[in-house]
C-alpha cells in the first residue's frame, strides 16, 4: 500500500503520560511566529492532528508535539503541542 504522506515519530511516556513527538513528515507549517503557525494548524491541519491523536493510532489520553523550525534566532526548535482536543498554546508536562 502506498501512502501520500510518511511521518516519522517517537512514542514515548512523559511524567507518565503517552506522547507521540512527530519528528519528521510533516514540513515546516507556515508562520512567522509559532502562534502564528498554531493558528495555521488549527485551521489547516486538524486532520492531521486527529490522525496522529485519535483512534486507532491514538487514544484519550494521548499527548503529541510536532518539531518544527525555530522562528526566532535564540531558539533551537519550535514546538506545537497537540491532544485529542486540539492545537495547545502550551504543554504543561
Amino acid at each position: 500500500m502506498r501512502s501520500r504522506q510518511v511521518l516519522q515519530a517517537v512514542d514515548s511516556h512523559t511524567e507518565g503520560m503517552p506522547t507521540r513527538v512527530v519528528t519528521g513528515g510533516v514540513g515546516t507549517i507556515p508562520g512567522d511566529t509559532m502562534a502564528a503557525r498554531r493558528a495555521y494548524a488549527i485551521d489547516h491541519l486538524d486532520p492531521l492532528r486527529r490522525l496522529l491523536m485519535d483512534e486507532p493510532r491514538g487514544h484519550a489520553a494521548m499527548s503529541g508535539a510536532i518539531l518544527q523550525p525555530p522562528t526566532r534566532p535564540d531558539a533551537d526548535a519550535g514546538v506545537l503541542f497537540i491532544e485529542v482536543s486540539g492545537f495547545l498554546p502550551m504543554c504543561g508536562h
